[in-house]
């Protein structure tokens, strides 16, 4: 065997290893529940395992064409070129956020589920729950009437009767008697 291939087995091997693992990945985490939480339906599971494939085939075939028509050393030079210019452009995006929010340092940007519609649902169902207790007390009162006189409070007429047979506070002198008290 060529010393060229001694030295690019590995290499090969290794890289179609860790891209094994991505798809592995992807794969355990749809099975342990990820497409769920993100309320991915099974068509849109499939289509994204086979966006790993789909890759695949449109990067490497006209690649392949590339290096062998021209150089393989252009290839992977204008692939690293394009790698890390979409690496910096990562990097952009990420200061320019923290740029627009006040933040210093950035540290990561992720993409997650939005907390919105369910915050929505739940004060939905919590006043859905609030109305009813509501309607419950509206009907208990219905047919209810006071325990005591209708008006309980004093009006500004009854103030001044009052105040007409004693001092503000105090007790009338026959007041006792009609109570049932022994004067002392």
């Amino acid at each position: 065997m060529n010393r060229r291939w001694t030295v690019l087995l590995p290499v090969i091997f290794v890289s179609y290893s860790l891209s094994y693992l991505d798809r592995a990945n992807f794969s355990f985490g749809a099975a342990a529940g990820m497409a769920t939480d993100l309320h991915i339906s099974a068509a849109e599971n499939s289509l994204l395992g086979s966006l790993f494939f789909l890759g695949y085939f449109l990067f490497q075939i006209p690649g392949a064409i590339y290096a062998q028509k021209y150089s393989a050393k252009r290839l992977i030079f204008f692939g690293l070129i394009g790698w890390g210019l979409l690496a910096s452009a990562t990097g952009l995006i990420r200061s320019e956020v923290g740029r627009q929010t006040g933040i210093k340092h950035t540290p990561s940007i992720s993409f997650e589920l939005d907390k919105v519609p369910d915050t929505a649902r739940n004060i939905e169902d919590l006043v859905a729950r609030a109305r009813q207790a509501d309607a419950a007390v509206a009907a208990s009162r219905a047919g209810a009437v006071p325990a005591g006189e209708e008006n309980p409070y004093r009006t500004s007429g009854e103030d001044a009767a009052d105040d007409r047979n004693g001092q503000l506070g105090e007790i009338p002198a026959g007041a006792d008697r009609d109570a049932g008290y022994s004067p002392s």
